[in-house]
């Protein structure tokens, strides 16, 4: 079986992360390891222990290219859709997913100039920013999105004793995809992204993730 969520309905049942794909797809669990990068999928369950060394039984794509052992976090942000597969799919993307595989599509360049932006404010202190811009840099040849994503949480457990605090939340994310047509049955499209994963986390000492 398969679930698939549009921009749209990511963008009006507020999924900001990961973890909030669990409300809508029945049967999907997402858990955290020690860091907000280190996750783990469970399908018909089938699952992942972080700290094995073995390949995840349910993997995650962004834009069909296949995240490494548990750390299948990505900047969740701008996204054309999400689809969660249920099953064996190890015949359609060459990989040991013998749980399902969770599916992330960023959104490519539109036609027009044009752009949308986000901000969201919530308890501890939430900030969360999003926008993208398209760039139509030649009419229908090369188009241009940039986006981005800034998101910054106080933590939910203070130190009396150090002060320090936990599940801090300090992240930053840009993205740059270029899409390039030559020709009507030629299409090339190239994605740079860059993030940055802060906050403290349950780790000793208060360490970054």
């Amino acid at each position: 079986s398969v679930s698939v969520l549009s921009a749209d309905t990511l963008q009006t049942r507020v999924v900001t992360k990961e973890q909030d794909l669990a409300s809508l797809v029945p049967g999907l669990v997402v858990k955290n390891g020690q860091n907000q990068n280190q996750l783990s999928f469970t399908l018909r369950g089938q699952t992942l222990d972080p700290f094995s060394g073995a390949s995840p039984a349910v993997l995650t794509y962004l834009n069909e290219v296949p995240f490494t052992g548990g750390n299948s976090a990505t900047a969740f942000f701008d996204f054309s859709s999400v689809q969660v597969l249920k099953g064996p799919q190890g015949t359609l993307f060459g990989r040991n997913a013998t749980g399902g595989a969770v599916l992330y599509a960023s959104a490519k360049p539109g036609e027009e100039f044009g752009g949308n932006g986000t901000l969201r404010v919530g308890e501890r202190n939430l900030v969360q920013v999003q926008g993208a811009v398209d760039l139509p840099l030649v009419a229908e040849k090369i188009l241009v999105r940039v986006a981005g994503d800034y998101q910054k949480q106080d933590g939910y457990v203070r130190n009396l004793l150090t002060g320090n605090t936990l599940g801090d939340i300090s992240n930053k994310s840009g993205r740059i995809t270029i899409l390039v047509r030559p020709t009507e049955r030629i299409e090339n499209t190239t994605v740079f992204q860059y993030s940055h994963f802060g906050g403290t986390w349950g780790i000793p000492g208060g360490a970054r993730g």
